[in-house]
C-alpha cells in the first residue's frame, strides 16, 4: 500500500515568482485558485472576438475612469491569482507599474465563456465573492446571456441578475458603464 504524497498548495507570492522565473511555458494559460494551479481551457475565435469587442468598447467608454486590464493576472488574496478575461481596475496614472492589481483595485471582472459555464461558476465566481469584488459579469455565450453577480457577503454574491438580448447591461460599481446586451453578445 502506498501513502499518497501531501498536496502542495502555492501562495500568490510563490506563483508569481515562478511565472517571473519562467518556470511555466509562456503559452500556457494558468490561474492560481485557492492554492492550486489550473490550466485554463483554450479559447475559441468567438471568445477572442467578444473579448476584443469589449476591450474596444470599454476602453472608449471608460477612458480616464478605469483601466481595462485584458487577460492579466490579478491578486485576490494570498492563494488566488486568476487571469480574468477582462478586469476593470481603478484608474492610476502609473498604470500599476509597481505591481499587479489586488482585490481592492478591481471594480468589475468580466469573464467570457463559450462552453457550459459551470467551470467559471464553480471555481472563479466563489473566489471573486470571497475576495469581496463588487461586481462580476459572466458573458455566457453558450446560453446567449450575461449574468451579473454583485453584493458580496460572507463569500457569496447576494444578487445575481440575468440579462438577455435586447436588455440593458449596467454596472452599479461604475455609473458610466451602460451597454446593451447585444453590443456584448454580438
Amino acid at each position: 500500500m502506498t501513502t499518497p504524497l501531501p498536496r502542495k498548495l502555492f501562495t500568490a507570492v510563490e506563483y508569481n515568482k515562478m511565472i517571473e522565473a519562467g518556470v511555466f511555458d509562456e503559452n500556457l494559460r494558468l490561474e492560481l485558485i485557492d492554492g492550486d494551479i489550473f490550466e485554463m481551457s483554450p479559447v475559441s475565435s468567438q471568445h477572442i472576438t467578444i473579448v476584443n469587442r469589449l476591450n474596444r468598447i470599454l476602453s472608449l467608454l471608460l477612458a480616464n475612469v478605469a483601466i481595462v486590464n485584458i487577460k492579466k493576472r490579478v491578486v485576490l488574496n494570498e492563494n488566488s491569482v486568476p487571469q480574468p478575461d477582462l478586469s476593470l481596475i481603478k484608474w492610476r496614472e502609473e498604470n500599476y507599474a509597481q505591481g499587479l492589481p489586488v482585490a481592492e483595485d478591481i471594480l468589475v471582472v468580466i469573464e467570457v465563456s463559450d462552453t457550459p459555464s459551470e467551470e467559471i461558476r464553480d471555481a472563479n465566481i466563489p473566489v471573486y465573492a470571497r475576495a469581496g469584488l463588487p461586481e462580476v459579469w459572466l458573458t455566457d455565450l453558450y446560453n446567449d446571456r450575461i449574468e451579473i453577480y454583485s453584493q458580496p457577503l460572507k463569500g457569496k454574491f447576494r444578487n445575481i441578475r440575468t440579462v438577455q438580448r435586447g436588455q440593458e447591461v449596467f454596472s452599479k460599481t461604475i455609473p458610466q458603464l451602460k451597454l446593451h446586451a447585444d453590443e456584448i453578445l454580438g
